[in-house]
Parts: structure tokens; sequence; C-alpha cells
């Protein structure tokens, strides 16, 4: 039986803004939890343990109070995962919609465009022969926002294969440089044997230098280039991550961390 991975959602402390630094030369004590984020989080546990029961509509109750006392984006994605998983496919487009207006470049931007293409492709497709019902939704355990919008989502090994092939391909360009001034440098050797030319022999000179570090500095870069490149196929998608995303609200402002272990 697969494990359910389970994630660890903090909301961060709320700072008020408006109250003065201590005139002491003693570190600042930490200030308290807000009482509204301590609320906030108490509806975020309820909610997901609601979702994990299949309470769908326990769960967006409990997932709107925590949004009406700390208005963050993460809770709509959490509102449109639940309405997806009861089967009300509108609704769940409507909120992943709105919270790409609201956090177009969020933790869980990437997942949000992944939910509304699929949602709309399956809204698109004909429909066939009477049979028995399917379910509405994707038959899979609930993932909050802290999970599936988390960095293990994001590919972190692409910049690295990119790298890796920017990297080789210069070593390339180093490789032919060496090699055609090594051809230019026998060259001029060869006129300079027939005919002594103090010209030549300070060009083929020249040439020789340019063909060795050419040659050396492009095997180099080719080198670095496979093991980047290497390296970013390796690691592929990261398995865990944490995100850190601020918070506000009228009594002040604080973070999010949000991340999920195995």
């Amino acid at each position: 039986m697969t494990r359910l991975r389970l994630p660890l959602v903090l909301l961060g402390v709320l700072v008020n803004a408006a109250a003065p630094p201590p005139a002491s030369a003693q570190p600042a004590p930490s200030p308290s939890p807000s009482p509204s984020v301590d609320k906030a989080r108490s509806y975020t546990d309820s909610g997901l343990e609601a979702a994990q029961r299949g309470d769908y509509d326990t769960a967006i109750s409990f997932y709107q109070k925590a949004y009406d006392l700390v208005p963050h984006p993460t809770l709509i994605f959490d509102i449109a995962e639940a309405h997806r998983l009861a089967g009300r496919l509108d609704q769940a487009l409507a909120l992943y919609r709105r919270y790409l207006s609201d956090a177009p470049s969020g933790p869980q931007a990437v997942d949000a465009h992944d939910r509304i293409d699929a949602i709309e492709a399956a809204k698109a497709k004909p429909a066939g022969p009477a049979g028995p019902a399917e379910p509405a939704g994707p038959a899979e355990p609930v993932r909050p926002a802290s999970e599936v919008g988390s960095p293990a989502s994001v590919d972190r090994g692409r910049g690295l294969r990119i790298a890796g092939i920017a990297t080789g391909a210069a070593g390339v360009v180093g490789l032919a440089i060496g090699v055609g001034y090594a051809l230019h440098g026998r060259t001029l050797s060869n006129e300079v044997s027939k005919q002594f030319d103090p010209s030549k022999v300070d060009a083929g000179d020249r040439s020789n230098t340019i063909a060795v570090v050419g040659v050396a500095g492009g095997t180099a870069l080719v080198a670095a280039g496979a093991a980047m490149y290497w390296w970013g196929h390796a690691h592929g998608r990261a398995t865990d991550g944490v995100s850190l995303v601020p918070v506000a609200s009228d009594q002040g402002v604080g973070f999010v961390v949000a991340g999920n272990w195995r």
C-alpha cells in the first residue's frame, strides 16, 4: 500500500509593522504569533484532515475560513483542489484561474496551468457511447498546494543541461580554432624549411601557441559541458523542497513556509 506524502505547512508569524523597535541594547524578543494566524493555521490543518478523509465540502469550508483570516493565494489553490477532487470541475477551473490572476508566478502556478489544461481537455472531449459513469475528477490522493506547488515540481536539472550544452558548444569552437591554427603553423613551418623568413617563424610560433591553448581549452570545455549535462540529467526533477512565500493582512506582514518531505 502506497504511503501518502503528507505536506508540512507552517503559517509564518505576522509581525506588527506599526510596533516601534525597543529602545534597549538587548536583543529584541521574538514577536508573539498573531491570533488570526494561529486560527488560520488551525483551520488549514482541519481542512487537510477533512480532505484526506474525502470530505471535500468540509475541507473547503475550513480553507475558506483560513482565507478570510489570512487571504493568501495558496488557500485559493487548496479550495480549487478540493472542488476538483469532489468532481466540481467548473468551480475548480474558475479558482485555478483566480489563483493565476492573483499569483501568476506563484509556487503553484505550474500545477494550476496543468490542472486547467487537463480540465479543459476533458470538457472538450466528445461524449462517447452511454456506459458506466466515470468519476469526474482524477482518482488520486489529495495533494494540497504546499505539496504540489513546492519546488518539488520544478525541473532543477534543466538549467544544468542547458549550461552543459552551451559549455560543450564553446569547447567545440575552441577545438576548431586550435586545429585551424595548428594546420596554419605547420604550413608556415614547411615554408620556412624551404626558405628562411623571420616573419614566418614568428607567425608560426604564434599559431602554435594559439593551437595549444585552443585544443587544451576546448577539450576542457567539452569535458565540463558533458559533466554538467550528465549532472542535470541525473537530477532531473527534485524530490523535496521548501518555499517561502510572503503573507500580508491588515494586521501586519509575515511568511508562509511550505515544504514536503517523505
